[in-house]
């Protein structure tokens, strides 16, 4: 049996071009192929360079027309369309850039900062609300909500204390009987 290698497309402009639909009011290639949706609702295309695994189609536009990714940069979409991959909205920048300009745009992380009442308690968000910054992300924490947790909390660790300090306890006992 024959094995035939597989067909290596060229990723140049023409390649872009008919896997997207052309925005002709924003200049926009929106990619019409397969997508990924990451956790925060932003939806990507996805591509792949020959014998490469697949990766965002924005990123394999990036590198097919323009060139390498600097070390140390990411890509951002200067039209905030995520599914644009025309390389002239494309630009390589350091990942705190990157962030930066979501933020600015309202496109980032800050999307909850627009609420007005906790998700949970319906309570109204104050200026007493905390901000914190967890391992990911900065995010807002009611205070009623963030105090019940922290009681709940609380009550488990003293909870589990006590159950330890019997156990303990009757560990030594039944010691004591056995002497």
């Amino acid at each position: 049996m024959v094995t035939m290698a597989p067909k290596r497309i060229p990723r140049d402009r023409a390649y872009f071009l008919q896997r997207s639909n052309v925005d002709q009011g924003t200049g926009c290639w929106i990619w019409a192929r397969g997508t990924y949706t990451w956790a925060s609702g932003s939806k990507y295309g996805t591509s792949s360079l020959p014998g490469q695994p697949s990766r965002s189609a924005h990123s394999v536009s990036y590198i097919s027309l323009i060139g390498p990714i600097p070390e140390g940069c990411e890509i951002d979409h200067t039209c905030t369309n995520t599914l644009c991959v025309n390389p002239s909205h494309l630009e390589a920048v350091p990942p705190g850039e990157n962030s930066r300009r979501s933020w600015e745009r309202g496109n980032g992380n800050n999307r909850n900062t627009e609420k007005s009442k906790c998700p949970k308690c319906g309570g109204p968000y104050t200026e007493k609300t905390r901000t914190q910054r967890g391992k990911v992300r900065t995010y807002r924490v009611c205070v009623p909500c963030d105090r019940a947790r922290n009681a709940a909390n609380a009550r488990a660790r003293y909870a589990a204390d006590l159950d330890a300090a019997r156990a303990k306890q009757r560990a030594r006992r039944s010691t004591k009987k056995e002497s």
